[in-house]
């Protein structure tokens, strides 16, 4: 690297009063050169960003990994049989955060269908207080030889071996799956307006129920093997009525079936 030095001489020559340098030199630097070097300052956001990455890192490990938020406390309260036990103990030990309030109120109704309502609070960090409420019973569902119990709401939500309800039979026998809606509310109440006044206008017991091709046709078995047909589109009261004049002209005539599907009409033989 070359520098030019434009320092004047001692002696200076002057034209025309002007002063003008002569006699400037070459200053020939052989040595590579080397700037000074500065004190490098600190970087305060860097070591800010990576001091907040290792807290949000501690954070999660905290909130999700350890187990200080670890469920180990379960307090159940309200209807709960056996099922509903064993899959509120599989909750232990799970995180209180993955395994919230909803989420647990989404699985306990998909997995066990014999529960109504559930309402979950959590108390953190570990604790967890369910409160059920199971359906109950309404009638018995028989189909492919298998008996289901059934709500008002018209819900299959367990397998029964009883026989002390209302059992109504699917003619069909179209598969049923825990927690499927089969029939709809108004028909369960069709039902069981039936059971309560069929038997005093009839003069005999209801053996079963019956549905065949469509939901809206009910029909009645007595325990004489009679069958009797309803309709659940027409008025409830208006089939018992016509029900109710036939059996006092004519019940000993009725030997087989009465068929009330056609509003105002009925038919027997």
């Amino acid at each position: 690297m070359k520098f030019i030095d434009f320092i004047p001489n001692n002696k200076k020559e002057r034209s025309s009063g002007r002063q003008i340098y002569t006699n400037y030199k070459i200053i020939t630097r052989t040595e590579n050169y080397k700037p000074e070097k500065k004190n490098s300052q600190v970087n305060y956001s860097q070591i800010l960003f990576i001091t907040t990455c290792l807290l949000i890192v501690l954070l999660i490990y905290l909130l999700f990994y350890s187990k200080i938020f670890s469920i180990n406390n379960i307090d159940l309260i309200g209807d709960y049989n056996q099922s509903t036990v064993e899959y509120v103990q599989s909750l232990n030990g799970k995180n209180i955060f993955l395994f919230g309030s909803r989420k647990i109120k989404k699985d306990i109704k998909d997995k066990l269908p014999i529960v109504k309502d559930v309402k979950v609070v959590v108390g953190f960090p570990n604790t967890l207080k369910i409160f059920l409420k199971e359906r109950d019973s309404e009638f018995i569902w028989e189909s492919q030889g298998e008996k289901y119990l059934v709500d008002k709401e018209g819900i299959v939500f367990a397998k029964t071996d009883k026989s002390d309800l209302k059992l109504v039979k699917d003619e069909k026998n179209i598969p049923v799956k825990l927690g499927d809606k089969i029939v709809s509310y108004e028909l369960t109440n069709i039902v069981r307006s039936i059971n309560v006044k069929f038997p005093a206008i009839m003069g005999e017991e209801i053996d079963h129920y019956g549905v065949g091709e469509s939901l809206f046709v009910i029909n009645v078995y007595t325990k004489s093997s009679k069958k009797v047909m309803f309709y659940t589109q027409v008025p409830l009261s208006y089939q018992l009525t016509v029900l109710d004049e036939l059996v006092k002209h004519d019940k000993d005539n009725i030997k087989e079936y009465v068929d009330l599907r056609v509003e105002g009409y009925g038919y027997y033989k």
